[in-house]
């Protein structure tokens, strides 16, 4: 069994509101949850989301010192394009997929693909965030929580 950290990301675009978020969760190789967060990111095309919350919970991962993890992503193709080590860097998706796969050397990561089916922790605080909600939180110490609501939602 994997003693890492486990981290689940999604991402969430509102076509509707031109609007894009990021849910995020770790947890314990038992499956508890540890801290998740939820992030609004601006308007972007789905498979930058997808590799902007993989960034962020990279990054996350390393503000917190967590020294190795698995991260699972349920976006085939952002999965694949981050594995990729031939590809052609030609867009800031290409630019952002390059820098995780940085980031995963550093850090001693993995990179996973798994099904949607799975990620519904993820997907739902990615939803949220899409929809002008924003949170961070962590069970382990005194809970930060903080529902910011945006322009197009109030």
């Amino acid at each position: 069994m994997d003693s890492r950290i486990q981290i689940y990301v999604d991402a969430s675009c509102d076509e509707v509101h031109q609007c894009a978020g990021v849910g995020i969760v770790f947890a314990g190789s038992d499956g508890a949850r540890y801290m998740d967060v939820s992030r609004p990111i601006g308007y972007c095309r789905i498979e930058q989301a997808e590799a902007k919350a993989i960034m962020a919970a990279m990054i996350v991962a390393r503000d917190l010192h967590i020294a190795e993890y698995t991260l699972h992503c349920d976006s085939q193709s952002t999965v694949a394009r981050i594995g990729d080590t031939t590809d052609v860097v030609d867009s800031e998706f290409g630019y952002l997929c390059l820098a995780i796969r940085r980031e995963v050397a550093r850090a001693g990561a993995t990179i996973h693909w798994f099904s949607r089916e799975h990620n519904a922790d993820a997907d739902e605080l990615a939803w949220a965030a899409a929809n002008g909600w924003s949170h961070f939180g962590s069970p382990w110490r005194e809970r930060i929580q903080q529902h910011e609501r945006s322009p197009h939602t109030g």
